[in-house]
């Protein structure tokens, strides 16, 4: 994985892998949204 140089790298991989999975999730539902109105 690589970290931008902003953002520490996170202290649990729980933590970690909770936010890429609910950021992909967030960028999935935000096409499927658009999609729908363009």
């Amino acid at each position: 994985m690589n970290y931008p140089s902003k953002y520490p790298p996170p202290d649990s991989i729980k933590k970690n892998t909770y936010y890429i999975i609910s950021y992909q999730v967030f960028i999935s539902y935000k096409k499927k949204i658009s999609y729908m109105f363009f």
